[in-house]
């Protein structure tokens, strides 16, 4: 899709300076498809058969969108910590045991399995399209940074991965004390860039973690829809591929 004053929601403006990206299913995925890596660490040894992973993969999903739906509402301000991520994991792999009967005999050495398993870069892919944007917006002279709603062993996940390097802020919630799609997370970016919010661009996988909640701090947004099965939600700028920005002439840089 072309950039236009309607595709980024608001007045075009003749420059973007800066792009701040989420992480996950933005820059970064899973290597194995998260129910595949849970059932695999349930119970070591034993066959991982295609229901049971749909089993787990439904019951994940339902549980997971409920409680980004809960942590979007803003009933907590906002706020994160990683103890807060530490407690929502560990809640939602107890959840998932208790839907899946008989995926674990136990569940606490099963969450501190995976909660150390996520933690490794290992366990994380770089999309297709994640370097060569990255290097063409750099070449641009464009700045790029990540804003992300994770705790802090994304760090070391970004580092691990190469990812790091490139950026010019690193903004972890759980770090920050703040999360998407509160302000304050946004206004710590603006400072830490030095750049008025009309000449930023955020791009993630959520509409209102990374699209709105960009909008409602001044900042353009657009949201990153892979998905070839399904249309983007109506009025949401969307791209199917990061590569797409580099078409945009408000990202064409000074270089």
């Amino acid at each position: 899709m072309s950039e236009t004053s309607s595709s980024l929601g608001r007045p075009a403006p003749e420059r973007i300076h800066a792009v701040l990206f989420d992480a996950g299913q933005t820059l970064i995925r899973p290597s194995s498809p998260v129910e595949q890596i849970y059932a695999l660490h349930a119970r070591p040894g034993r066959p991982v058969t295609p229901e049971l992973r749909e089993e787990v993969r439904r019951s994940f999903r339902a549980l997971f969108d409920a409680e980004r739906q809960r942590m979007a509402s803003g009933a907590d301000d906002y706020a994160a910590s990683d103890e807060a991520d530490y407690a929502l994991w560990k809640r939602l792999c107890y959840a998932v045991a208790e839907r899946v009967p008989g995926l674990t005999d136990d569940p606490q050495s099963w969450f501190e399995t995976l909660y150390a398993e996520f933690g490794r870069p290992e366990t994380w892919q770089v999309f297709s399209d994640t370097w060569p944007t990255l290097r063409v917006l750099a070449e641009r002279g464009i700045v790029l940074g990540v804003v992300s709603n994770w705790d802090s062993r994304l760090q070391g996940i970004l580092e691990g991965l190469g990812l790091a390097a490139p950026m010019r802020v690193i903004l972890i919630s759980a770090r920050e004390g703040a999360r998407k799609p509160g302000p304050r997370i946004f206004s710590m970016a603006l400072d830490a860039l030095g750049l008025a919010p009309e000449h930023v661009l955020m791009v993630g996988d959520s509409v209102t973690d990374d699209v709105e909640g960009a909008w409602g701090s001044g900042l353009h947004g657009v949201l990153i829809h892979r998905s070839p099965r399904a249309e983007p939600p109506p009025g949401i700028p969307a791209v199917r591929s990061l590569t797409e920005l580099l078409a945009w002439p408000c990202l064409a840089g000074s270089r």
